[in-house]
Formats: C-alpha cells, sequence, structure tokens
C-alpha cells in the first residue's frame, strides 16, 4: 500500500513548498528545475534534518519500503546527525538511517541504526567489506531499500540503480535496537539532510520519493524497475460541475503547472458540491501504473472549512480524507493504488477513462 508519494514538481520556490506541504522542515532548499526528470527537487540546506513526512504510524509488522533518486556532488554525511533518509519513532528518539560510509570517503550509503540512550551506531554488517555503488559523481542514481524491523526475524535489502547491495543484506534477523529492542515501528521519515561532515555545504539533491509497505490492497514488494512520478494536469471539466470558477472553464483554473496562488481558482460554500476533471490522454505509455495519487490545493476566506479529494471510475468513487482549510494554501493527497472500478491495478485506458476532482465536505 502506498503511504507516501512525493514529486516535488510545480511548487515554484522554497516558501511555496514549505506553506503548501504543512508537514515539512525549513531545512532544505526547493530547487525547481533540478529533478531527475527536469522538474523539482530538493536539495539540502547547511543545517538541520531536512524533510519530513510520512506523520503516520508504521508498524514494524509491516515491510517498509521506500524508494528515491539521487544526487549528490559532496561527500555523505557519515556521523548520522544528517542523514540522507532517516525513518524515526519520535518517542523516544530511536532510528534506522542512511548515510555516508567513512571506510570508503563517505561516497556510498550505508544503513545504520541509532540508539539515543547509548549515542552508538548499533548496525555493522560486514563492516570490513564496502562494496558497491559510489553516489558522490554528480549523476542522478536509484535507491530502493526494505525494512522489516523486528528483534529475531527482521530484514534488510538495498538496491542501487537495480543491483543488491548484498553486502548489507540481513535475510533473518536482529534488525531493531539493540540495547532496548524497540525499533519496530515508525512515524516518520526525513529526507535530504546536509550531507557534508565538516561544512554542511549544498550538493545533495532527491527526487521522486515513494513511501509503501507489504500490506495487501495497493503496491506491494520490491519495485520491477527505476520508477517515475508524472504530474498531470486537467485537460477539460468532468461530469459534474458545481463549483465556481474564477473566469471561464472551471479545469483552466486548476491546471496550474506551477502553484499560482490566487491568480485562478475554484471556489464553492455548500456542503457536497463537487467538481470533476478529466485529462483524456496520459501523453505517454508507462511500462505499468503503480499508483494514482489525486493532489489539490486550498485555502479558506472565512470560518472553517474542510473538503476532500475525489477519484471516480466509471461509477465507482474513492474518496480522500478531508482536509480542513487554513488561510494559507495547503495540499491534500489521496493515494489509489487500485482502480476502485475493478480492484485491480490500473490500466491506462481506465485511468485516461477516470474524473478526479474536490468535494466541499462543510
Amino acid at each position: 500500500m502506498l503511504l507516501l508519494a512525493e514529486h516535488y514538481d510545480g511548487y515554484v520556490d522554497t516558501a511555496t513548498y514549505q506553506a503548501a506541504c504543512a508537514d515539512v522542515s525549513s531545512a532544505l532548499i526547493y530547487r525547481p528545475t533540478d529533478g531527475r526528470w527536469g522538474g523539482g527537487a530538493v536539495e539540502n540546506s547547511t543545517i538541520g534534518l531536512g524533510d519530513l513526512k510520512l506523520l503516520k504510524n508504521v508498524p514494524g509488522s509491516n515491510m517498509i519500503r521506500i524508494a528515491f533518486h539521487i544526487k549528490c556532488n559532496r561527500t555523505l554525511n557519515s556521523t548520522g546527525n544528517r542523514p540522507v533518509i532517516k525513518l524515526q519513532n519520535a518517542t523516544p528518539d530511536r532510528y534506522w538511517r542512511l548515510i555516508g560510509d567513512a571506510t570508503t570517503f563517505c561516497a556510498r550509503l550505508v544503513p545504520s541504526k541509532f540508539d539515543d540512550t547509548s549515542a552508538t551506531n548499533l548496525f555493522a554488517v560486514n563492516a570490513t567489506h564496502r562494496g558497491g555503488v559510489a553516489i558522490n559523481d554528480g549523476f542522478w542514481h536509484h535507491v530502493e531499500i526494505a525494512l522489516s524491523a523486528h528483534t529475531s526475524t527482521g530484514s534488510f535489502k538495498m538496491w542501487i540503480d537495480g543491483v543488491e547491495q548484498t553486502e548489507y543484506t540481513i535475510t533473518s534477523g536482529d534488525t531493531s535496537d539493540a540495547v532496548s529492542g524497540d525499533v519496530t515501528a515508525f512515524d516518520r521519515i526525513y529526507v535530504c539532510g546536509s550531507n557534508s561532515n565538516t561544512s554542511g555545504v549544498n550538493g545533495l539533491w532527491i527526487d521522486d520519493i515513494i513511501v509503501w509497505d507489504d500490506t495487501a490492497g495497493g503496491l506491494t514488494g520490491h519495485l520491477p524497475a527505476e520508477h517515475r512520478l508524472r504530474k498531470l494536469e486537467p485537460t477539460a471539466d468532468g461530469s459534474t460541475n458545481q463549483w465556481t470558477p474564477l473566469a471561464g472553464f472551471a479545469y483552466a483554473n486548476v491546471d496550474d503547472t506551477a502553484i499560482d496562488g490566487d491568480t485562478s481558482y475554484i471556489s464553492e460554500t455548500v456542503a457536497g458540491q463537487i467538481d470533476y476533471f478529466t485529462r483524456a490522454s496520459l501523453g505517454w505509455t508507462p511500462n505499468a501504473i503503480q499508483a494514482v495519487i489525486v493532489e489539490s490545493i486550498g485555502k479558506m476566506d472565512t470560518g472553517t472549512h474542510t473538503w476532500r479529494n475525489k477519484l471516480k471510475s466509471s461509477a465507482a468513487v474513492a474518496n480522500g480524507t478531508a482536509l480542513t482549510a487554513t488561510t494559507t494554501y495547503v495540499m491534500t493527497k489521496t493515494y489509489v493504488d487500485y482502480d476502485p472500478n475493478t480492484s485491480a491495478v490500473w490500466s491506462q485506458a481506465n485511468l485516461e477513462a477516470a474524473e478526479f476532482g474536490v468535494e466541499f465536505v462543510s
């Protein structure tokens, strides 16, 4: 099941990104044109842990999987206080992380566990053997990790550019905190921490991050190939048009390739009103569609109001969780792993025939 997906496209600048995505920190820089596929990406800043995501519980009984693209032209941080990726249980502060490997001049990623009581790195698999791919060459690399955190039957794997880094593979063993045994669940993830051991200079970018687990009902297992998140804007109004556009057709007010604030929008004040939109063609032929994400960004003028995303495939509708609007634009995302009409993986034809939109809840 897909838990998180971030394409980093269309946020304009760092301030707009931070305002739209309320669950992120300020310790990063948004780069609108530096991404893996020519769109946006985030770059580490000179301080702090970087972006904060996944503010939901992922129990240790689930396999948690993360995939992302990374580019780096500096040494990676090997001390762990500013990791590339950090899976954390906030209370107590114990976590898994991906950091630089000091034995290879911080050019390669290495998994690490950390315990707040001993302040000692507790994970050392094949400590004398550090193979794998140097990722600080200034080129984009694809990274995927799979972690099942358990005191005796846990597992870990990491792939870089599709190749399993077998020196770090754990088939069945203790992948929890060796001192207290409680790194078996996570409720947040930090990405794109500052990368230099000494100066904290920029030079590490992350793009197209996805997080999923192996529970039934959606994306599961190892990715068959390098993934890509494609942001698509509507090209026409759908079957229901109950919101009021600022001008012209409704879809033309929400087809922003980049967030434009109050320049164009649709609005509503009546509970239950819905606006649907369509996208007649994806514009390319994907090898496989792993999931669909419906995104909307909104704010309120007066009072307290909520809205939710909707996706309609034939007569079946998938509804997102209602989000309370604030006085600044905030984004909500709805992950739809399966076609709600067929309960199967998405086909290109069914996705191109689907409608997506928003509902004014209250």
